[in-house]
């Protein structure tokens, strides 16, 4: 439990420094794909895929000069993964395997440091820090294409309690905004984050988040 409370105690004192400054605030959006990959650590540990979720986010970027600053974020990032799972039927007897899809979707808090280069048009930027998340929904369900002929697909599964409910850990992106009039800003963003904590609520194992991703977004000068 302490990179959650490291981070959202970092977040809450950035703020404040943002809010007591001389600065300049601009607020935005931004939606994207993110592949999404659950590691997991520990002997007879499954093995997951990578799998395709959903990152969106609203941003508070505050610039303390014109190549310096920071960016807080409040976001939803749909993450999990995809194992390969027997299928029984009735009998118990072995249907094959089918690709069985763990959702997880959590609401979450980046801190960022952001450096930036560049004109009027164009400015690449990076950033570097940390998320906080707290887990919303845990759901597994089987892709109905992958399952056996004949074979109907079992109802959802609820798996909250499986995992527990904080995440932490690192995050960097890079991205470029392009600014083709004033007071209109665009921008496209890479970003990975590795999560630090344990989020697996079963002691004989130890799993992780992991994304990538890609997103497109949009802010304003307040």
């Amino acid at each position: 439990m302490k990179w959650p409370r490291i981070f959202f105690a970092f977040g809450l004192l950035l703020y404040t420094m943002q809010g007591l400054a001389q600065t300049n605030n601009r607020f935005g959006m931004h939606l994207g794909p993110i592949g999404s990959e659950l590691q997991s650590f520990g002997s007879d540990a499954p093995s997951y895929d990578l799998r395709l979720r959903l990152y969106a986010g609203i941003f508070h970027e505050v610039t303390f000069d014109k190549n310096f600053g920071f960016v807080t974020e409040v976001a939803y990032a749909g993450q999990g993964g995809m194992q390969s799972v027997e299928v029984l039927n009735d009998a118990g007897e072995s249907l094959g395997l089918a690709d069985y899809r763990i959702n997880l979707n959590y609401f979450q808090v980046p801190v960022m440091f952001r450096a930036k280069s560049g004109g009027e048009m164009f400015r690449a930027f990076a950033d570097v820090g940390g998320y906080f998340g707290v887990l919303a929904t845990a759901k597994g369900r089987f892709s109905p294409g992958s399952l056996p002929e004949n074979q109907n697909p079992p109802d959802e599964t609820n798996l909250y309690e499986k995992y527990k409910v904080w995440d932490a850990g690192v995050r960097a992106a890079i991205g470029l905004e392009i600014q083709p009039m004033p007071a209109h800003v665009f921008f496209v963003r890479a970003q990975f984050s590795q999560g630090l904590v344990d989020i697996a609520s079963e002691k004989t194992l130890t799993k992780r988040n992991q994304l990538f991703g890609l997103s497109l977004g949009y802010y304003f000068e307040l």
